[in-house]
């Protein structure tokens, strides 16, 4: 389902380009049309003047329709790039092709030979759009009825062709001689030698350019068929990434039921953080979505190297003395080790950078007195600094075999007074900045 919706919002982009693009074309047109007239009049082309112009005008008039309505509503749209644009609108790509058709038709009758090639501009313009039957046909039957109409208009209306109106030697060119001339055979003349051949090329060309957009339409389908498989297997991947990380949590948990909550409480508080960084522009924390997500899935890993840690000094229920501290501080690195060793199975770098570093310098100190390697500041990892203060937070307020739990007021008390020295104060104030957030969550839980 939710690769069916993005398919169907994939194409309605799509279109919606092309809408763009063809009224770009559609301005092109209108410009070169207007500078052809230009050039006729001042004798490059030798184009009779009145066909010329009410060719041009009338082609210009058609032409112009789309673009002002594009104009006009872009001028006054606020959102351009959403849904609610008109180039995502149905009708409007409909109202572009009838004006490619009209105007090239109209083209076709006053300038005769002279424009011919125009009538492979409607099916390319239309070959972009996502073909269906419904547009194919539209599209080919509309390019057979451009050659009559471009051959018999262009004969009774259009500039003098001296293949296509014969005119006995010294008869005026008007359209009674027109008339006369078209005597005799004439018009089935005009069918045999110009009618029929132009619509079995036009035929042939169409054929070639909406099989050219079928095959392309097709390898889309195929390549967006393949990309929702890849995405399939990227879930999946993911999801397995969340089962070993779950699993590593309650290997903590079955050793230290504390622990065990701990890892999932503090999650949610890296959660919170990134989200206000993330909304908030008032921060100078660079955060997208896509790492603040990394950030979240390896929070519970944190403490993953505390299964390395001796009963004895991890469930003490009294301050332990300075051998046994050192012996503690030794998590941080084993538990980079240890997701360094056994999730080298997971492809994802960027996951396995952020897991590492966020369990080798969660006891890092804004000041560069913490550990393992007394990093400071910006030296510490976001990733880390974030975890620093979910980790110390839930510390607080919970209670553990050394200590009763901290009441709430008191705990961000702490959080506060600590920024600049074991904290980031950015992230301190983004954290006290969400206290009402974290206080919600702190009481339903």
């Amino acid at each position: 389902m939710k690769n069916n919706q993005e398919a169907i919002e994939y194409s309605k982009k799509a279109e919606a380009l092309v809408n763009k693009f063809n009224i770009l074309v559609l301005t092109g047109i209108f410009v070169a049309g207007i500078f052809a007239l230009v050039l006729n009049i001042v004798g490059v082309f030798k184009v009779d003047q009145l066909v010329m112009s009410i060719g041009t005008i009338v082609a210009s008039i058609f032409i112009i329709i789309p673009v002002l309505i594009y104009v006009i509503h872009d001028l006054f749209m606020k959102n351009k790039d959403t849904i609610f644009s008109i180039l995502y609108k149905e009708w409007f790509k409909w109202v572009i092709i009838s004006s490619v058709f009209i105007s090239v038709g109209a083209m076709m009758i006053t300038l005769t030979n002279h424009v011919l090639i125009l009538i492979i501009v409607p099916p390319l313009l239309t070959a972009q759009y996502k073909t269906s039957v419904k547009l194919v046909l539209t599209v080919f039957i509309c390019s057979l009825l451009l050659v009559p109409i471009g051959v018999y208009g262009g004969y009774f209306f259009g500039s003098l062709d001296k293949n296509l109106v014969k005119l006995p030697d010294g008869v005026v060119d008007s359209f009674q001689a027109r008339m006369d001339a078209s005597k005799d055979g004439r018009m089935m003349a005009l069918l045999t030698h110009y009618v029929l051949p132009r619509c079995i090329a036009v035929s042939i060309i169409d054929s070639i350019i909406f099989g050219i957009s079928s095959r392309f339409v097709k390898l889309n389908k195929e390549s967006m068929i393949l990309q929702a498989e890849i995405n399939s297997q990227m879930e999946k991947t993911n999801r397995i990434q969340e089962t070993v990380i779950d699993s590593l949590a309650a290997v903590i948990e079955n050793r230290d039921t504390s622990t065990g909550e701990h890892v999932f409480r503090t999650k949610k508080y890296v959660e919170l953080i990134c989200e206000e960084l993330i909304n908030n522009p008032i921060y100078n924390r660079p955060l997208d979505r896509e790492t603040a997500a990394l950030y979240v899935k390896a929070a519970p890993l944190h403490d993953i190297g505390k299964i390395k840690i001796s009963d004895v000094i991890l469930l003490k229920p009294a301050k332990l003395d300075a051998e046994e501290f050192a012996k503690m501080k030794t998590h941080s690195e084993e538990g980079r080790e240890i997701i360094r060793n056994i999730l080298t199975i997971i492809e994802d770098e960027g996951f396995l950078r952020v897991a590492q570093n966020i369990a080798a310098y969660h006891h890092e100190k804004w000041d560069g007195s913490g550990y393992p390697e007394g990093k400071k500041e910006d030296n510490i990892p976001l990733c880390a600094r974030i975890m620093a203060i979910a980790d110390v937070f839930d510390a607080l307020v919970s209670k553990r075999v050394y200590k009763e739990a901290y009441p709430l007021d008191e705990s961000f008390k702490i959080i506060k007074e600590s920024s600049g020295t074991h904290f980031d104060p950015e992230l301190v104030k983004a954290f006290l900045n969400i206290r009402d957030k974290i206080e919600a969550y702190y009481y339903k839980k």
